[in-house]
């Protein structure tokens, strides 16, 4: 059967503060939905929940001290749903909107994937309006013009939902937000799991209803925990609890304990308001029996990569003594030379996600390349400007961080195939954007870990966001800031995505290994993660797409040349 995705986005803020206040691509598992008579109704596979909580505030907010707690507990029982939980704390107004936009760039495109974005901390209304709150921005009562510089609107989260491939999304909000995103109804009661719960949805609920005020200690958060970890918003017992259920039981359980009276409902949208999602919260014999499969399973793997390991370290006590790459510039019209190249071996790889953990599209596969030589480094600014230059393009933006050595960004897949045209017509060979298959078996190297040199991003290895990978950058890096794999390849990992030939699709099936004709305006995959990225999309196996128009301060690109090009 065909499977559905499930976008589910809890958003958990507390209140606006007062006038006087001073100023962590598979996912894990498949979940299978039946009817009652045992019939598949939809599954979901792939659980990815994003939690982001905002507790030390520093322009004129409250601290919100229970959050954390919070937190931990909403995490625990995610991952007991099978999510694999990112957790980030105290984002400003930057990285706010760049956890969101990074985490679905990674996994908000795959239909099969099941995405929760949890957000905890202030909310502030105006009018019909909602904002989220990042910890920097100012408070309203004291700088309203800065507050609206720095928050996030919901129209924005909106948009990130639209625009997201999932065809399930729901949104929780326990705050003081208006309820007007969504069509209300008058308490519509759960229905049993049916075919219909295929259609698309985006769902939503609040705390509250408008302008009702919500304390900072939760009282809907707790309530969703215990609906889930304990099965209590299954109001018909059968296993599941759909989006349906958990809105009536949060409006019903709420409103026991406090002043407020959660609302639930839809999308103001036709299309996007036929649907429900689904929980799973209790497991059937088959179940139970499938799980004694995976644990003996799991156990028979453990053993198995014990004994791996013990042949490594064998293996690794040998010194072994590679040859060094071959290195190589082709000269240009001028009599200056293009970039260096290295001459990478022909050879077979797994390529995809050997080490689990990945995203839906980075299935494993065997696949096969003949001899061809990769651009050492990224292709640089100078190098570009070279080309812009000779042929009366306009010049690359550089956002002000320097040219010369450093990656060239804001190229489209256009800039970057007219560039190796160019580079072609001045050496007499035949320059290219490689193909998702080179790019995968130039970057690893031999190797099957996360990254080149293993399955830890460590300290100095690459450059990507914040200090995750220990580097000094704050944007892009020269070219060959960091150690060359074995292959004698820089920035591999981290500092620019790089352009490929190949057209992307969810699974793969071949198209990995050809080039896609520069007249398509169907996706282009990138690889290699840049420097505003969190180490998992620096992963060799990870795969991210664009339209062929699309630039962007973190994408570049470097070219292969093939053997019967640059053989003599």
């Amino acid at each position: 059967m065909k499977i559905f995705s499930l976008f589910l986005m809890l958003l958990v803020v507390s209140c606006t503060p007062t006038d006087n206040t001073k100023p962590s691509n598979r996912g894990v598992g498949v979940v299978d939905i039946t009817d009652a008579n045992g019939s598949t109704v939809l599954s979901y596979s792939g659980s990815y929940a994003l939690l982001i909580g905002q507790s030390d505030y520093t322009a004129g907010w409250q601290d919100l001290n229970s959050i954390p707690r919070e937190l931990d507990k909403v995490e625990a029982v995610l991952k007991k749903q099978n999510f694999v939980v990112e957790r980030h704390p105290n984002l400003n107004s930057r990285d706010l909107k760049l956890t969101f936009d990074n985490f679905i760039n990674k996994y908000g495109y795959d239909k099969d994937n099941r995405l929760l974005f949890f957000y905890s901390g202030h909310g502030h209304s105006r009018g019909d309006k909602g904002y989220i709150v990042p910890v920097d921005a100012p408070n309203p009562h004291s700088d309203d013009k800065g507050f609206f510089r720095k928050a996030v609107a919901m129209n924005q989260v909106l948009t990130w939902a639209k625009n997201i491939e999932s065809k399930h999304a729901l949104f929780l909000f326990d705050s003081c937000f208006s309820g007007t995103v969504f069509k209300s109804k008058n308490i519509p009661r759960p229905r049993q799991i049916s075919r219909a719960m295929r259609l698309p949805v985006r769902q939503f609920i609040t705390a509250g209803s408008a302008k009702e005020e919500v304390p900072a200690k939760s009282t809907f958060t707790p309530a969703f925990v215990h609906a889930l970890a304990y099965g209590a918003g299954d109001s018909n017992n059968d296993g599941y609890i759909t989006g349906m259920e958990l809105g009536f039981y949060l409006w019903n359980e709420v409103a026991k304990n406090t002043d407020q009276t959660p609302q639930f409902g839809r999308i103001k949208d036709f299309k996007l308001s036929r649907g429900d999602f689904v929980f799973k919260v209790k497991n059937t014999p088959e179940d139970d029996e499938l799980n004694n499969i995976k644990r003996k399973k799991e156990a028979e793997l453990a053993e198995l990569d014990r004994r791996i390991k013990r042949k490594k370290a064998k293996l690794d006590s040998i010194k072994i003594v590679r040859p060094k790459s071959k290195v190589f510039q082709d000269r240009l019209r001028d009599g200056s030379l293009g970039p260096k190249m290295v001459r990478i071996p022909a050879g077979s790889f797994r390529m995809g996600d050997i080490q689990g953990g990945g995203s839906s599209d980075e299935k494993q596969h065997r696949v096969s390349v003949g001899e061809f030589a990769m651009g050492m480094y990224e292709v640089t600014f100078a190098e570009y400007d070279k080309f812009a230059d000779a042929t009366g393009r306009e010049k690359s933006n550089d956002r002000g961080w320097g040219r010369g050595n450093r990656p060239v960004i804001n190229v489209s897949w256009h800039d970057a195939t007219a560039y190796a045209k160019w580079l072609s017509n001045q050496t007499g060979k035949k320059y290219r954007l490689p193909t998702e298959a080179e790019w995968e078996y130039a970057a690893r190297a031999g190797t099957s870990t996360k990254y080149w040199w293993g399955n830890d991003i460590g300290k100095n290895r690459a450059n990507c966001y914040s200090d995750y990978c220990g580097d000094r950058f704050k944007h892009t890096s020269d070219v060959g800031s960091f150690s060359d794999n074995k292959f004698g390849l820089y920035d591999t990992s981290g500092n620019v995505w790089e352009w490929t030939c190949s057209e992307y699709t969810g699974k793969y099936n071949g198209k990995e290994k050809v080039c896609l004709s520069k007249n398509s305006n169907k996706n282009r995959v990138l690889r290699g993660g840049s420097w505003y990225d969190y180490p998992t999309s620096l992963r060799t196996a990870n795969r991210s797409r664009r339209t062929p128009v699309s630039r962007g301060d973190g994408n570049g690109f470097r070219l292969v040349v093939l053997r019967a090009a640059w053989i003599k």
